[in-house]
């Protein structure tokens, strides 16, 4: 199956000096009506953190455990 291919403005960047956007004409594939591309499965955003703490042990102000001082 060949796809259709027309030409149209795609957004290639921006120009550092005046900060507007830059495009560029180029072929693209346009999409089937009648056949939708598949849509990839949405993938959570992974958090910087991790949502579950792990248990802390009892650590003093200082920073020290009690069992490390001497």
């Amino acid at each position: 199956m060949s796809e259709k291919r027309e030409e149209r403005d795609v957004l290639v960047g921006k120009n550092l000096t005046t900060g507007k956007p830059y495009f560029e004409r180029k072929k693209v594939p346009v999409p089937d009506p009648t056949n939708p591309p598949e849509e990839p499965p949405s993938q959570e955003p992974s958090p910087m953190y991790p949502t579950t703490k792990p248990p802390r042990e009892d650590v003093p102000m200082g920073g020290v455990p009690k069992g490390d001082r001497e």
